[in-house]
């Protein structure tokens, strides 16, 4: 199970200087709803909600409060295929072709390769139509056939480009290894072991009471399979962070391999090694930060509209270190 110690091992300076920040953000960016979580060595250390969920019922955010994730399903997808790697059901050198037939173009590609960005396939959601295409219904394969014919962006491994489309792919994959539909699998594969209850697959027009109200509306949750349709609240994401840390996820090789860019991007946050993932779907925006040696992360979530969180994030994160 998990530790909940909100805000026990911080010093009243630290949670000062996180709050004075935190709000300082929302008035600057015209946040209307965010909750924040910071966990640190096997503990949620901080949790809390700042402003309205629902301002039109003076519904206020709460750590609990469910939001839209969008991208930071992708390191939920990278785990799950790494697991499966573990357990010896796919490797991460099989090509595409071997899954996805149809797509000739990108046979060659291999599972690491879509894991890291590397492949080389154009991103669907930056094809002309998109905004046409997430008001609808669309199975994955659609998805994907909208950038079939499209070429390469480069030689597969030789370049690094962010493309949605290689998480619509791996969860493609994750379906055909398993047999289980994507958020069916993800429930028994992650969520319910790890005692995630309040993450799932994202179901916009589905009424949840816990849920806060996105800035823009909606459009169809089909839209984002394998890259961006699932909800969650501040403090599973706390969980999920610490749950990486301590290697009840994945084993400590795979685990250098999520942080080192399979489902997250890596680089220096302040002056340590960091690994870190944004999200953005219609009305939501959401931020995660790690910092692996220190088992330290911090979840942002809200219901503002493509806001960047990630200096917050780092704010955040340095507040929790007591700015060493």
């Amino acid at each position: 199970m998990h530790a909940l110690l909100f805000a026990a091992l911080l010093n009243a300076a630290q949670r000062a200087n996180i709050d004075a920040i935190t709000r300082f953000v929302m008035g600057e960016d015209r946040i209307l709803g965010l909750s924040v979580a910071v966990v640190r060595d096997g503990s949620i250390v901080y949790a809390r909600g700042y402003g309205f969920a629902d301002r039109r019922r003076s519904v206020r955010v709460t750590p609990h409060t469910i939001f839209a994730v969008a991208s930071l399903e992708k390191p939920f997808i990278a785990a799950s295929i790494l697991r499966l790697a573990e357990r010896g059901r796919l490797r991460l050198d099989d090509r595409l072709g071997r899954y996805v037939p149809w797509y000739v173009n990108a046979r060659d590609v291999t599972i690491a390769e879509l894991l890291a960005h590397r492949s080389g396939i154009p991103d669907y959601a930056q094809q002309p139509g998109f905004d046409r295409l997430a008001r609808q219904p669309v199975s994955p394969a659609q998805i994907v056939r909208r950038v079939t014919s499209l070429p390469l962006l480069f030689r597969p491994g030789s370049e690094n480009n962010y493309s949605n489309t290689d998480y619509v792919l791996l969860g493609m994959i994750l379906e055909r290894v398993t047999g289980m539909p994507l958020g069916a699998w993800l429930h028994r594969d992650l969520f319910a072991p790890l005692h995630l209850s309040e993450t799932a697959s994202w179901f916009p027009f589905l009424y949840e009471p816990d849920r806060a109200q996105g800035s823009l509306a909606a459009g169809t949750g089909s839209i984002g399979f394998g890259a961006a349709d699932l909800e969650s609240n501040a403090v599973d994401m706390g969980h999920w962070l610490d749950d990486l840390f301590t290697l009840r996820v994945v084993d400590a090789r795979d685990l250098a391999r999520l942080f080192g860019g399979m489902g997250f991007f890596t680089g220096r946050i302040g002056r340590y090694q960091g690994a870190w993932h944004s999200g953005y779907v219609a009305g939501y925006s959401a931020y995660v930060a790690v910092l692996p040696s220190l088992r330290l992360g911090v979840v942002l979530l809200s219901n503002a509209d493509e806001v960047d969180l990630g200096p917050l994030a780092e704010s955040v994160l340095h507040d929790a270190l007591g700015r060493r």
